[in-house]
């Protein structure tokens, strides 16, 4: 900036509305999770995935040219995706090692093992909190079915496509947990998304 920002109000008119709720939620959900010292290479790793699935996502939105609103929302949604997991791990950490357990010794999706042990998997959970909190339903909704996107009714391209690519780009190189999930391909195929994924894909490299 040529002059210096000097005032709050002047810095949430330059930086947005979208991208100083992100930085608040996040720095929110941050300060909670550090409570848990326990599970600190836990809460970590969720943090360092949410960072590379939001880039991933605001690369994959801006090939679809969709306006800087949805690609900064894709950017908050990948961020805050995983929030739910923060949540579990921070108040039950005991039950959720028995969640991660269940997922090495059975092969089952984080999803499934969550749904045994809490009733519940995090993508929930963290919808819900994000929908108390207010944020728009694009990214509730991406945060509530980026691991079952066929459960959306969302034609075409959405923050919720592009939150479930990401995601699983990601566990590719980077799977704690050692889930089996992968890619759904299905719902690619029925959003008439499948064909951007070497797109997609490239644009995580520029």
């Amino acid at each position: 900036m040529r002059s210096r920002v000097s005032n709050p109000v002047q810095a949430v008119a330059l930086l947005g509305i979208e991208n100083v709720k992100s930085m608040v939620l996040g720095f929110k959900v941050c300060h909670d999770s550090q409570k848990s010292a326990g599970n600190q290479p836990e809460v970590e790793e969720v943090w360092r995935h949410g960072y590379a699935v939001a880039t991933h996502a605001r690369a994959i939105a801006s090939v679809e040219d969709v306006g800087s609103l949805v690609i900064e929302n894709a950017f908050l949604a990948g961020l805050l995706h995983d929030v739910g997991r923060l949540v579990l791990l921070t108040n039950l950490p005991k039950e959720y090692a028995k969640a991660a357990a269940l997922v090495k010794g059975q092969r089952v999706s984080i999803s499934d093992a969550e749904r045994e042990v809490f009733g519940a998997t995090h993508a929930q959970v963290g919808a819900y909190l994000l929908g108390q909190w207010g944020l728009r339903d694009a990214i509730v909704e991406a945060v509530a079915f980026h691991h079952e996107p066929v459960l959306s009714s969302q034609p075409g391209f959405s923050i919720l496509a592009a939150i479930h690519v990401a995601n699983a780009w990601d566990r590719e190189s980077s799977n704690p947990y050692g889930d089996p999930s992968s890619l759904d391909e299905t719902y690619l195929t029925q959003t008439g998304l499948i064909a951007q994924l070497p797109k997609w894909r490239e644009s995580l490299a520029a």
